[in-house]
């Protein structure tokens, strides 16, 4: 059996700043209806003030499936106001599934209503609803009091009639989607488990952080208005910023952050240099990260829900509130050091022992996840695990032989693109071989190249960067062959659709199969099982500067030109489906390593890309070293994959 729920609720709490968990526990977050149906059956509407549906209570007795979209919140509000409040019954966490996930998993937009569309469903989300329900689950913004359902009956009606209209639509998508395979049910029901245990947050240092921020940045807002004498107000006035630093004898390319760091290098003017020094430093995302990690964490100092199981195509996770997932490197050596110092409050103190007070915060973000009392934060993650996991897939012998031996194949490239021996290889030029090993192995040409070596701050000729991708190429010819053989593959199966599959076999005896299953579906099962999904896929004509050919689409989530996601017919090629299946395979390491070392008795708390960070006792002895064991081994599945984990320990995160 399946129940299909969804919960309207009205708060002074933001939901998008806060989070599920935060919202759900603020006291002003109330029910205001639940809609339901078991199975097929009638949808249904429970209200505040009636009994708990028997028919529910029984469900969960007999241990039927709880289903959501973007079910943590359901189980949010079901935990800290359903059970607390309506004396919801207990149910298990293995209980819930979620409707969004399958969605992400089957490469669907993961919004409801989108979702519905995509598939051509006819029961979608009530988009008119959704005004209402908007403008009764926030407060007027002139009385600051929530509509009274006295005095809006029709509108209540609506919301619940919208809220009806959910369920009908979550259970429409279930209904036409199939289950998460098996092993992706545990992967979710242990990305649920996380996203409830929380990460730790050390609340004061953050206040003490903000505090710091906000002084500083009156001070530096303050220095722009003297070294402009009143000219400009403030930083973000690009028109009067660049006309301004024209005028002092520094004419300005552009005003975005790489133009800034590369007009540092040329400006002549001490006063132009600094406000664009100004203008680094408050351009940095600090304030926004220290202020998410505030809003978003609970009572209990921990922030909940902050990993998306499935959200990129490749099955990888991404962020949520605070995006732990794009936190700045920093270079910050003693991190416990540094949390002390934000503790003291004092700006002064800061810019004394680390100078640029901005960078310092930016590189101390990571430091705010500090281990409870009792306890210390081990993490580790997989070395080059991109690369490793490219030479496994193409089967490139001399890239397998490298890793075997331990050679640093930034130097090895560098010293095959200079022409030099290993041992003159200079840091400056070892870095040219770094970006070519990470960027030239999904088919990147030479024109690209040199765009991306420049923003990585690699000053490098056009020439040299053709150079550096012809060396690659012919270096490991395996990977070259490897994105031509998966184009021409997931071509095949497009044509054929469904009477054939495609195989590529791997070493160590698994493989790589591309078929299409239908006409919805172009998959690439990759060698753990899971497949890779294009939502129908579709060769069409292209012109290029090659001439015209049948390229691969598909339907999918692509960046539009106002800057959210729009789904439309994207394309692609070799190179760009070899770097999705080398993620995807990535990610099944570590999936699995997370359930290994879940099973171990560690505690997840965060999986940031390749990193895995848990929480441990602090008087267990070696778990440093239990943890590395556990995190490098190679599924059967993957054998020969040269997989290596290196991690550290210690109260606070760090890098």
């Amino acid at each position: 059996m399946t129940v299909h729920i969804d919960f309207e609720t009205r708060s002074m709490a933001d939901l998008k700043k806060v989070g599920a968990w935060v919202y759900s526990l603020h006291p002003s977050t109330e029910i205001l209806c639940m809609a339901y149906a078991v199975d097929k059956g009638e949808v249904r509407i429970w209200l505040p003030g009636q009994p708990f549906p028997e028919v529910l209570e029984n469900e969960i007795e007999f241990g039927a499936i709880f289903e959501a979209h973007n079910a943590f919140f359901e189980k949010a509000i079901w935990l800290n106001i359903g059970q607390k409040k309506f004396q919801f019954p207990w149910m298990a966490q293995y209980q819930w599934r979620c409707t969004a996930a399958r969605a992400a998993y089957f490469a669907l937009p993961r919004g409801l209503a989108n979702c519905g569309k995509a598939l051509g469903l006819t029961t979608v989300k009530d988009d008119l609803g959704k005004r209402t329900m908007m403008a009764l689950a926030k407060p007027n913004k002139k009385t600051g009091l929530f509509a009274d359902e006295l005095d809006n009956l029709e509108k209540y009606q609506e919301l619940y009639d919208y809220c009806k209209t959910d369920v009908a639509s979550e259970r429409a998508i279930s209904e036409a989607l199939p289950q998460l395979p098996e092993f992706e049910e545990k992967i979710w029901l242990l990305d649920q488990v996380i996203n409830t245990r929380g990460v730790p947050i050390d609340k004061v240092a953050v206040d003490k952080a903000l505090s710091i921020l906000e002084v500083y940045q009156d001070r530096l807002k303050k220095e722009v208005v003297e070294i402009t004498k009143g000219e400009i107000k403030t930083i973000g006035q690009r028109a009067k910023v660049m006309a301004w630093c024209a005028d002092q004898g520094d004419a300005l390319e552009s005003y975005d952050k790489a133009s800034i760091t590369a007009s540092l290098k040329k400006v002549k003017s001490p006063k132009v240099k600094r406000l664009l020094e100004i203008r680094q430093a408050l351009g940095k995302t600090s304030t926004a990260k220290y202020e998410a990690m505030k809003n978003s964490c609970a009572e209990d100092g921990r922030i909940r829900d902050v990993l998306m199981y499935h959200g990129a195509a490749t099955g990888r996770w991404a962020g949520k509130l605070v995006q732990f997932q794009n936190l700045p490197k920093g270079s910050i050596k003693d991190m416990a050091q540094a949390v002390q110092t934000i503790k003291l409050g004092d700006p002064d103190i800061v810019e004394m022992l680390y100078g640029n007070v901005m960078s310092f915060m930016s590189s101390a973000i990571r430091g705010m996840v500090t281990a409870k009392e009792g306890c210390l934060l081990m993490a580790a993650d997989f070395a080059s695990i991109e690369v490793r996991v490219l030479a496994w897939l193409s089967g490139c012998e001399l890239m397998l032989k490298q890793f075997g031996e331990g050679a640093d194949l930034y130097v090895e490239m560098a010293s095959k693109i200079y022409g030099v021996p290993s041992s003159e290889i200079t840091s400056d030029q070892r870095q040219l071989g770094k970006a070519a090993i990470l960027g030239a192995g999904y088919g990147m040409g030479k024109v690209k190249f040199h765009a991306t070596c420049l923003s990585w701050g690699i000053e490098v000729s056009e020439e040299m960067a053709a150079l550096a991708i012809n060396t690659y190429r012919n270096t490991y010819p395996e990977i070259r062959n490897f994105w031509a053989e998966m184009e021409r593959q997931a071509k095949y199966a497009c044509i054929t659709r469904g009477s054939n599959t495609k195989i590529y076999n791997l070493i160590g005896g698994k493989s790589l199969a591309w078929k299409q299953d239908d006409v919805y579906f172009l998959k690439c099962y990759l060698p753990s099982g899971r497949a890779l999904n294009f939502y129908h896929p579709r060769l069409e004509p292209k012109t290029n500067q090659w001439g015209t050919s049948d390229v691969l689409t598909f339907m999918g989530e692509k960046a539009g030109k106002s800057g959210g996601k729009m789904w439309q017919r994207v394309d692609t090629y070799g190179g760009k489906l070899v770097e999705n299946i080398t993620q995807a395979v990535a990610r099944d390491l570590m999936a699995e390593a997370m359930l290994r070392i879940e099973y171990a008795g560690f505690e997840i708390i965060l999986s940031v890309h390749d990193e895995l960070i848990v929480e441990t006792k602090e008087d267990l002895t070696s778990p440093l070293e239990s943890f590395e064991k556990l995190m490098s081994l190679s599924p059967s599945w993957a054998k020969g994959c040269p997989v290596e984990a290196k991690g550290w320990v210690g109260k606070h995160y760090r890098k």
